[in-house]
Parts: structure tokens; sequence; C-alpha cells
């Protein structure tokens, strides 16, 4: 009969939506068909089968009010934890928060009581969503410890991210020690929480200081916390400990993720190491890594702004052999290269290409364009430039501007930078004290 019962419960489902479907809610009728249905199939199934499935039912939908008027129902035979764990995770996925603390307390109420996963779901509605609600997720751990349901490793560690979330990193690591003194359960997401909020607080240091921390306490560092600080320090501009963390984790038979790699290349052409980066671009390739876009993008953009056009050509075709589309962003670096080298036709080529493609310009790729003919002292096209970018419906911003009138003050056509002033403030960009 259990081999059976998985395929009859699958046929009650697609028979019950096609009832949803068609009455549109859960209502009297759908209720008294569910008993109906159990004795028609000679016990196969029981009633409380068949309201889980009516639930899965409705919250497949979205139909939460409809999903907690069946949970209701189901109770007259009673409700097991299983099925109130899994309607209130699926109300906290879909970020039905009062409903599922509505759904949490009659549980507290009327049983069954709610489990440290019970427990664990209701904090991540408090610390993973839109509404962070650090208060409540305090006091979920204290009414956990007065009820004698003692948190696990998954309920520190949703605590500890919402700390983190909400900027309250040194409370998240003083936290995170007093579980260490304590002997209390943790793991790597705990110490990974931490380690990502000092990085994004730009304290790496600190994120370094709970890295050692994790090792002392027994905890083997995974991918994820080795590419946390290897992103924070090539961030802070400190490769060669970016380096070495990425070296130390390899050492420890880990394999660095393209994330990892991509931080590391990242700092690299960002601090003009280019040539550095080119070998670890060509040596991720040997050790057959595959590149995604967003690291041909960064080296790109790297080679665009320190390396020759060949490179750059080099780079580029390989990049379209490899089925990435080149976008905005990586045709702005190839324009950007152009007009390093004064190939100010080579990019509007490159400008015009664009449009071909479908791909729209950005505020980015025109200020560049724009300080390219300022440079080869074409103020009178600078300005035609500037008309054809307004048509585009690209907003001129102060750095563009500022390209404008310092043109317009090399070829000594001072006049019309009051014009341009004046045309400038009418347009509702306020001048800064740099300009």
């Amino acid at each position: 009969m259990q081999p059976f019962l998985p395929r009859r419960i699958r046929e009650i489902r697609c028979f019950m939506r096609s009832i949803v479907d068609y009455c549109g809610s859960a209502g009297p009728e759908l209720f008294e068909l569910a008993p109906m249905l159990v004795s028609n199939l000679g016990g196969s199934v029981t009633l409380l089968q068949v309201h889980a499935t009516v639930i899965r039912v409705f919250v497949e939908l979205s139909m939460f009010e409809d999903a907690l008027l069946t949970y209701i129902e189901a109770k007259k035979v009673g409700v097991e934890l299983q099925l109130c764990n899994f309607l209130l995770k699926c109300l906290v996925e879909r970020n039905q928060i009062m409903s599922a603390r509505s759904l949490f307390d009659d549980m507290n109420t009327s049983g069954p009581s709610p489990n440290v996963y019970s427990y664990s779901v209701l904090m991540s509605a408090y610390t993973h969503g839109d509404r962070l609600c650090l208060e409540e997720a305090f006091e979920l751990l204290c009414e956990m410890e007065m009820k004698g349901v003692k948190p696990n490793a998954v309920t520190y560690g949703t605590y500890l991210y919402g700390l983190c979330r909400t900027r309250h990193v040194s409370s998240a690591w003083n936290f995170l020690q007093m579980l260490c003194q304590r002997g209390y359960p943790r793991n790597s997401y705990c110490y990974n929480a931490v380690i990502h909020g000092f990085c994004h607080e730009e304290q790496v240091q600190k994120a370094m200081e709970v890295f050692d921390g994790m090792k002392k306490g027994g905890f083997i560092p995974d991918a994820h916390s080795y590419s946390i600080l290897v992103d924070g320090l090539c961030k802070q501009g400190d490769l060669l400990a970016g380096y070495d963390v990425l070296v130390e984790m390899v050492r420890n038979g880990i394999a660095p993720t393209l994330v990892s790699y991509t931080s590391l290349l990242h700092g690299l052409c960002r601090a003009g190491k280019v040539e550095l980066a080119f070998d670890l671009f060509r040596r991720l390739k040997e050790q057959g890594v595959k590149h995604d876009h967003i690291v041909y993008s960064i080296f790109l953009d790297g080679c665009c702004q320190h390396f020759d056009l060949e490179v750059v050509y080099d780079l580029w075709k390989n990049m379209v052999h490899h089925n990435f589309i080149p976008d905005a962003y990586n045709y702005t670096s190839l324009i950007y290269a152009f007009c390093r080298h004064s190939y100010l036709k080579e990019a509007l080529g490159v400008f015009e290409l664009m449009f071909e493609k479908g791909i729209s310009p950005n505020i980015v790729t025109c200020t560049i364009l724009v300080d390219s003919f300022s440079k080869e002292g074409m103020i009178d096209e600078a300005l035609l430039f500037l008309d054809k970018v307004r048509q585009l419906g690209i907003v001129p911003n102060l750095c563009m501007y500022r390209v404008i009138i310092n043109g317009l003050c090399k070829v000594n056509k001072c006049d019309d930078v009051w014009a341009f002033f004046a045309d400038m403030i009418k347009r509702g960009c306020v001048p800064d004290t740099y300009i």
C-alpha cells in the first residue's frame, strides 16, 4: 500500500486543484467533499492527508487566506506539526508575515507546540525580509529559552544575519563570542554572517579576527568564508593579503569559486596591475575554469584602460567566440580604449554599432565621447553631440557639463561658458564648486 500512496496523493492533488480552480476559494462545499473523498477511496488516504493536499494547492495558487481556513478545518481532526511548519515556511517565503505570526501564535495556544524548526522559520521572517524586526527576533530567542526549546546553529545564524543586516556588526560579534564561551551550537554560517558584516562595513581587519576565531573554534572555513574575505581585502586595496587568502584556500583543498577569482581580478585591474590580472586570467583558463561574462567585462575594462588596442581586439573576439554578447558596459570600455588612443572616428563607429545591435548607450558612454571631442578641440562637435544625447533621452549630468565647460575655456570661448551656465541651470542642473 505504501508505494501506492504517493500516486494516490498526486491524483487527489490534481482533483482538488480542478475543484479549487472551479470554486475559486475554500468553503463548506470543499470541506464537505474531503470526507466523502476519503470514504470513496476506501481508507487508502486519511482526512488529514486530503486537507494537507488542499493546503498545498492553495499555497501554490498564493491563496493564503484559504490555506489558513483549510488549516483551521484540519485542526478538527488533529493537525500534525509537520504540516504546520510547512504552512509556516510557505507563508514566510511569500512574505505573508502577519499570517505567519498568527499561525505561530495559534500553534502556541492550541498546539501542536512550535519546535526549534518553527522558531527558526519565524526568525528568518524577522531578519531576511524587507522589514527587519530585530526586537521581535530577540524576543523569539527569549521565548525559546523560557519554553525550554533549545535554539540550534540555524536559529543563531539567522539572528546573527539580522544583526549584521541592520549594521549592528559589533553586537553580532559579541553575541557570537558569547555563543563560543557558553558552548552553544554554531556553524560556519554564523561566522560567515559576521565576516560579511564587517567586510560590508569596510572593517576588514575585524573580519580577519572573526575568520581566525572561526578556525580556532574548530570550524573549517568554506568557499563562502574565503570568498567574502578575498572580496573585502581586494576592495580595500590589500591585494597581496587577498592573494594570500586565496592561496590558503587552495592549500586547504577548497577549490576557489569564480567569485573569489573575480574579486582579485577586479582588484588588480582597478589598481592598474593589468599584467598580473592577465596572468591570472590566463592561468584560470589553463586550469579549466570557465570565465563568465562578468570576468570578461572586468578584464576587458582593465585592458581598455591600460593595454594597446591589439590586446583589446583579441579579448573582444575571444569573448564573442565564447557566446557572450557585449553589453553597454563592454561597448563603453571599448569606446574609452579608442578615445584613449585618440581614435575618435573609430569610437563613434562603435557608438553607432551599439544602436545597430539594439544596445542603448548610457551617460558614461556619452560623457567619454564628449570629453574626446573637447580634448581634440572640436567643441562645436561636442555641443552637437550633446544635443544628440538629449534626443536619445539621456539627461546630461554635472560631469558631462564640466567636460563641456572645460572644453569651452580651452578654446577661449568664455562668453559661451556663461550662456552654457544659464542653460544648465535652466535645465535643473545646479553647478557645484568644482565647476
